[in-house]
């Protein structure tokens, strides 16, 4: 697929204020120049960030009754969501949202693995990894 093309789509990145985001806008920009939107998610009203690059091209979005509505808006425009890591705010909106005419991707991070412990206790750990890392 030419992301270049005049009738080429943007690439929709739902992501929150964590560490791996700006490698992540880094690759997405060299493989995909310019097609690529990061809405990240934020929790507080003053959009403070901590760990993003502040010369980045991110639309930061205070997590409100709004939100999902204006996610979705943007995803009129797509053909491929991207979610960065799986948080209760990334599945509100991937509930919500229209499903036809396009592809999900969800990159996992891993908390939404090891702080689940249903997944856990079904063992998707073995025992030296849960008495060293997951226990602790």
């Amino acid at each position: 697929m030419n992301l270049k093309s005049k009738d080429s789509k943007p690439i929709v990145h739902i992501a929150t204020d964590e560490k791996f985001i700006d490698a992540a806008y880094e690759i997405y920009e060299r493989a995909f120049p310019g097609n690529n939107v990061f809405l990240v998610l934020i929790n507080n009203n003053k959009k403070e960030v901590k760990h993003l690059s502040k010369d980045k091209n991110y639309v930061f979005i205070g997590v409100d009754d709004n939100y999902i509505a204006y996610s979705e808006s943007v995803f009129e425009k797509s053909k491929l969501i991207v979610f960065h890591g799986m948080s209760h705010m990334h599945a509100q909106i991937a509930l919500k949202i229209k499903k036809e005419k396009r592809k999900f991707l969800w990159t996992v991070f891993g908390t939404e693995i090891y702080d689940n412990k249903s997944i856990i206790d079904g063992g998707i750990v073995g025992p030296k990894t849960y008495e060293n890392f997951v226990s602790s």
